[in-house]
C-alpha cells in the first residue's frame, strides 16, 4: 500500500506543479508597447522573407538587422517590466516546487529505514544491494527489500514523464 500511496502523492504534486506553471505562462499579458514592438518585428520579418531575389538581398538583410535590433529592445522592455513583477511571479513559480519538496520530505521521514516493498532478488540481480539502500538487504527467501530513496528516485522519473504526457 505504501508504494502506491507514495506514487500517487508524487504524481499529484508533479501534476499540480505543471498545471500551475502552465496557467502562469498563459496569464502573462503583454503591455501595449510590447505588443506594438512584437507586431513591428513580425511585419519586418514578413517583408524580409518576401524579398528573396538576389537584387533585393541587401534590403532583406537591412530589414532583418532592424528586426534583430527591435527584438533586443523588446527583451530589454520585458526585462524592465519583469523586475516590477518579480515577487508575485517567483512566489507562484516556487510554490509548486515547495509542495514537491514537502511531499518528498514527508515520505522520506515516514518511511526511512523501513522497506516499502519486497521483490525477488533474481529480477534485479546486480543492483540488489544498491536498491535496498538503508534497509536489510536480503531476507531468508532471497527477496530484496526496497527502501524509500530508490523508490522515490524511480517514482519521480515516472511522475515527471506522466505529468508531461498528461499536461502538454
Amino acid at each position: 500500500m505504501a508504494p502506491i500511496v507514495s506514487l500517487l502523492l508524487l504524481l499529484l504534486a508533479h501534476l499540480a506543479s505543471r498545471m500551475l506553471a502552465l496557467c502562469l505562462r498563459t496569464k502573462r499579458k503583454l503591455s501595449p508597447a510590447e505588443q506594438q514592438l512584437a507586431s513591428e518585428i513580425k511585419d519586418l520579418l514578413r517583408q524580409a522573407g518576401s524579398l528573396t531575389t538576389p537584387s533585393t538581398f541587401a534590403k532583406a538583410a537591412k530589414l532583418k538587422r532592424i528586426a534583430v535590433a527591435k527584438e533586443r529592445e523588446l527583451v530589454q522592455l520585458r526585462h524592465s517590466h519583469g523586475k516590477e513583477q518579480d515577487w508575485p511571479f517567483l512566489w507562484h513559480i516556487l510554490n509548486p516546487n515547495v509542495l514537491q519538496v514537502l511531499v518528498y520530505a514527508i515520505l522520506v521521514y515516514r518511511y526511512w529505514g523501513s522497506p516499502l516493498l519486497t521483490i525477488p532478488s533474481q529480477s534485479i540481480y546486480p543492483l540488489d544491494s544498491t536498491i535496498s539502500w538503508r534497509t536489510a538487504a536480503l531476507q531468508n527467501n532471497g527477496a530484496v527489500k526496497i527502501g524509500i530513496l530508490p523508490w522515490l528516485l524511480v517514482c519521480s522519473r515516472v511522475c515527471i514523464f506522466l505529468a508531461k504526457k498528461a499536461i502538454s
